[in-house]
């Protein structure tokens, strides 16, 4: 079983059927961009009919959760040289190495390459 499917079971208690509102909360949307979303029929997972209403899978959330991108980048193979005035940060940095910033960049594309 995969592991973020492992958490929403142990989350729901066994549950293979939740509420939009609680999926919702799981996926950080509002109650009310839940219900909003629901009745425009534009929520972001598939819906289930049922005898006392609208559920979802929780099979459906894990897999919504494992096609999320995450947002940090992989590290780059080589970074380019960043032209322009410095930021603050690479001031003080270039200050605690004892150099001026072109000569901390360029010491930095030496170590990259």
């Amino acid at each position: 079983m995969p592991a973020t499917l492992q958490i929403l079971f142990e989350h729901f208690k066994g549950a293979l059927l939740v509420r939009p509102v609680d999926a919702g909360a799981v996926i950080n949307m509002a109650k009310p961009s839940v219900y909003n979303r629901v009745c425009a029929g534009t929520f972001p997972l598939p819906l289930v009919e049922t005898s006392i209403g609208k559920m979802v899978r929780v099979t459906d959330i894990a897999l919504y959760l494992d096609s999320l991108i995450p947002l940090m980048p992989k590290a780059a193979e080589s970074t380019p040289a960043r032209a322009g005035r410095p930021t603050k940060v690479e001031q003080v940095k270039a200050g605690r190495l004892g150099v001026s910033v072109p000569v901390m960049r360029a010491m930095s594309q030496v170590n990259h390459a």
